[in-house]
């Protein structure tokens, strides 16, 4: 663990390294810096700790090389003023903000150098931007971050944005810059953003002290805000659906994200000494998600997090290690993991108050072995001349993938494999060699696939997906009333049927109050002139489909519109005050049948009492759907009517778009599509799957109804039937 601080005045910085999980005092380094505080911004280490950036002086900027308790310092600034300084995982680049002649902001990232002959050489400098790659908002950035797998980069500033990027095409050193994937927009300046440890999904805290999700794929949010107080920090908990979020008043609370639902503390947060200034790191979390280490103006705490998973262990009291003045910390990952017995918990607590040491544990939860495989001691474990701990794990990835797989034999359950197989960690090698020995577990199929999206080969993604179905409806068959394997199966079975959309023919475009509507190439239509207050849009169209189930509105982000759209409001929004459907003859036909709308869903609605896609399909209901704070970005609405509608050939179906009446708030760009597929009911079962509201064989059945599978759906009904009273 590295402890930034300040000594003795604020002319030195200190690097204090301890050993977190023995409280053992390690090493200090003293170095001269600018009598300017430099705080959190002004340094970044990688996750070996082997690297640090760090800022000494307004212009001056050094990467120090620890090892062995040496620093090696070189430039990588000189000249020029670098700020919210970020070193990827791996070490091997730095990211950064600079100011730029016109007194505005630019990210800059680079290649640290590596060679001897090129270790004076400054990587930023005054007037020379070789190395450099320059991009970004020209708002001053309150956080950079980069994903684990270092193809994704977070910055996130105080206009109220997050902006995602692509990596991946600067790996061959031949490419412009990093490539803009989602711009989050949220009401508030962001003060952090971090990826997830799988990297699927981005956490941010902007001002007012609200923590979100979101999907990093498509850019949308997971879950409802969460908000205790003024939070100014949050990371995710590794191998848990859990954040951590921590107060500028020093207040510590933990989430489950996927339900927006606060588990701890229920009543009195823990409070770490002192107020915390925003712009200071002070939560940091062990690889492990076991140890949380919280900084206040005096002291730095370890908390330990087991109750949380166990609550029937006693709570520990947080470790404390007093310092002077913190502006930062760091947790790196050169630990050991271990499982623990409830038996050997105890026996470990009381090593921890004779102050030997810390073990960190590794839980196996549903594993049935008739004895836990223990990790060896401190005592039998290498170490060099100071006495650190210098534990690495040598093996070849077939060697860890040949021990995974025996435990995986030794845990007799679906659900204690799966947990066994979240706690690995398996990088993209082992996750192959485990496969060849045990590709008949479904759960390792659904890692890969995940990942064959991730690497854009959706047919390999959709061949993973059956093969986990086919081998979770054979554990079932086996065993069926088991409620997990139900659950699995229900959650698979929605990916590998996935709602295919069909584009309406649009025939004819006209806009009631004079807007000029364009079909666009790509099927959608884009407004433009005049710009009245209330506007109605009727759309005439066929389609190739006998008959349809859903619709799907798609509003479009466009250059043309304020904003990027999807609205033509001034800010980029809309306000959709209803939906209607006919099936006519013609736009100015007087022979028209009305489709009625049952239901509807949106991929993103403001929340309000007042907004609710809901609100668009009935005359009585007052409630609007817009997407307000997320603009330059797509969403889309689905609607169900009563029952499939059939089109005949001598007809067209009509949709009517009733914008808002009292406001400018008119659509901007948007596009209508059909499918076949109860699209609406397949998206809120799929919601429910996620947020665990509707799980085993009571989702199963769901799921079997909504693709058209009845016979299955009544035989799961019966296993839930079977099964509840013993739930009871």
């Amino acid at each position: 663990m590295f402890v930034h601080k300040d000594v003795n005045g604020p002319f030195t910085r200190c690097i204090d390294i301890w050993d977190w999980r023995t409280r053992e005092h390690l090493q200090s380094f003293k170095f001269p810096a600018d009598k300017e505080y430099l705080g959190e911004g002004a340094w970044s280490l990688s996750r070996n700790g082997k690297r640090m950036a760090i800022r000494i002086t307004p212009s001056q900027t050094v990467l120090l090389n620890l090892d062995d308790k040496v620093i090696e310092p070189s430039f990588i600034s000189d000249g020029d003023a670098v700020d919210w300084l970020q070193i990827s995982p791996d070490g091997k680049w730095v990211a950064g903000q600079s100011p730029t002649a016109n007194g505005e902001f630019q990210t800059v990232l680079a290649r640290l150098q590596n060679s001897d002959t090129d270790r004076d050489s400054p990587l930023f400098k005054v007037g020379n931007r070789e190395n450099v790659l320059s991009f970004g908002s020209s708002w001053s950035l309150f956080r950079i971050s980069f994903s684990d797998d270092l193809q994704l980069m977070a910055t996130s500033s105080i206009d109220a944005n997050t902006r995602v990027w692509d990596l991946r095409g600067l790996q061959g050193g031949d490419s412009d810059g990093p490539t803009l994937l989602h711009t989050i927009q949220v009401s508030s300046p962001v003060y952090s953003s971090r990826f997830s440890p799988d990297n699927t999904h981005l956490l941010t805290v902007s001002k007012g002290g609200n923590a979100q999700v979101w999907d990093v794929d498509t850019g949308q949010p997971v879950g409802l805000p969460m908000t205790a107080f003024a939070e100014i920090e949050a990371k995710f908990r590794p191998e848990h659906n859990e954040i951590l979020t921590l107060d500028y008043e020093g207040n510590f609370n933990v989430w489950n994200w996927r339900q927006s639902r606060k588990l701890w503390p229920t009543t009195k947060p823990f409070k770490t000494p002192g107020v915390i200034w925003r712009c200071e790191r002070i939560l940091e979390i062990s690889p492990d998600g076991h140890y949380a280490a919280l900084g206040g103006f005096e002291a730095m705490h370890i908390v330990d997090l087991t109750p949380l998973d166990h609550p029937e262990l006693p709570s520990v009291n947080d470790l404390t290690i007093a310092s002077e003045l913190i502006s930062g910390m760091r947790l790196t990952d050169d630990g050991i993991t271990r499982p623990l017995t409830p038996d050997e918990w105890h026996a470990h607590m009381r090593h921890l108050q004779s102050a030997d040491g810390m073990g960190v544990r590794h839980w196996l939860a549903g594993s049935r072995r008739t004895s836990p495989r223990v990790l060896p001691n401190r005592g039998a474990t290498e170490a060099n001349s100071s006495g650190r701990d210098t534990s690495v794990d040598h093996r070849s990835a077939n060697d860890i993938a040949s021990s995974l797989a025996q435990e995986l034999d030794e845990t007799l359950d679906a659900q204690g494999q799966q947990r066994l197989i979240e706690r690995a960690g398996l990088t993209d090698e082992v996750l192959r060699e485990l496969l060849a020995l045990r590709p008949d577990i479904p759960q390792l199929q659904l890692i890969q696939a995940h990942r064959f999206v991730k690497q854009g080969n959706q047919q390999a993604a959709t061949k993973a997906r059956q093969r986990a179905l086919d081998l979770f409806e054979q554990q079932s068959s086996q065993h069926a009333d088991d409620q997990y394997l139900a659950t699995q199966i229900a959650e698979v079975l929605l990916d590998v049927n996935p709602v295919t959309w069909h584009p309406l023919e649009i025939q004819q475009a006209t806009s009631k109050l004079g807007t000029t509507l364009t079909l666009q190439s790509d099927g959608s239509i884009l407004a433009s002139g005049p710009n009245p207050v209330g506007d109605v849009y009727s759309i005439e169209a066929t389609t190739e489909l006998k008959d349809f189930a859903a619709m799907r509105l798609e509003v479009l982000p466009d250059p043309s519109l304020p904003n990027n759209g999807p609205g033509r409001h001034p800010s980029g929004n809309f306000q959709l005050r209803e939906i209607r459907l006919f099936s006519t003859s013609a736009i100015d036909s007087d022979d028209r049948t009305a489709i009625p709308l049952s239901d509807a869903w949106a991929s993103y609605t403001w929340p309000a009492p007042d907004i609710d896609v809901l609100g668009t399909i009935s005359d009585d209901d007052q409630r609007v759907w817009h997407v307000w704070s997320r603009f330059g970005q797509a969403h889309e609405a689905l609607f169900s009517p009563d029952q499939p509608v059939s089109i005949p050939k001598d007809k067209r179906v009509l949709i009517e778009l009733h914008n808002h009446v009292d406001e400018i708030l008119n659509l901007g760009r948007f596009r209508l599509s059909v499918t076949n597929a109860a699209a609406v009911e397949l998206q809120r079962l799929r919601e429910s799957l996620r947020d665990k509201r509707l799980t085993g064989h009571e989702a199963l059945a769901a799921v079997y109804r909504a693709i058209g599978e009845d016979a299955k759906a009544a035989k799961a009904d019966k296993a839930e039937r079977r099964v509840k009273p013993a739930r009871q």
